[in-house]
């Protein structure tokens, strides 16, 4: 049989070619510290863009002469609480469900018909996270939202949300 011959397919110049594992990113928090939010957020990459600035590098050829950077644009929709998580000993010990959850979630989880669990004493847990999900449809990017689990800065925040 005769050898089918074809032309290449991709470039060179990006290796290796494939895509990522997981469209959400994650981050190292641990950097971050002294406010009293959520140690993150859902961000969604749209494009890229070239930035003018000065170069201020000392020793550098283009020193204090204007250099294009490139820049990548990204969307932050709102995320909405879905339930709240508390750990003892690094395990969940149970979990708080919000009350108005949208029905875009259903296209990701199957959401439960009634709820009805409270905590009276959080400081018996070592750890509280929130499971948050993306507003989506506002930024008509995609329609499934993306539930992540994001940790508390402070546990003084739980507090404020139960009493809402």
């Amino acid at each position: 049989m005769a050898v089918i011959h074809s032309p290449r397919k991709g470039s060179l110049q990006f290796w290796p070619r494939k895509r990522i594992h997981k469209f959400l990113p994650s981050v190292n928090w641990d950097v971050i510290s002294g406010t009293k939010k959520l140690k993150g957020f859902v961000g969604y990459k749209v494009g890229m863009t070239s930035v003018s600035v000065k170069d201020t590098t000392p020793n550098s050829m283009t020193k204090d002469k204007k250099i294009a950077i490139p820049a990548t644009i990204i969307e932050c929709p709102p995320i909405k609480i879905l339930s709240t998580r508390f750990y003892k000993n690094g395990q969940v010990m149970t979990e708080v469900l919000a009350d108005n959850l949208d029905k875009d979630l259903r296209r990701k989880i199957k959401l439960p018909k009634k709820v009805d669990k409270k905590i009276e004493d959080v400081k018996n847990f070592d750890d509280i996270r929130v499971i948050v999900y993306s507003t989506t449809k506002k930024i008509e990017l995609k329609k499934t939202p993306d539930v992540i689990e994001i940790g508390l800065f402070y546990i003084t925040m739980i507090f404020a949300w139960r009493q809402v």
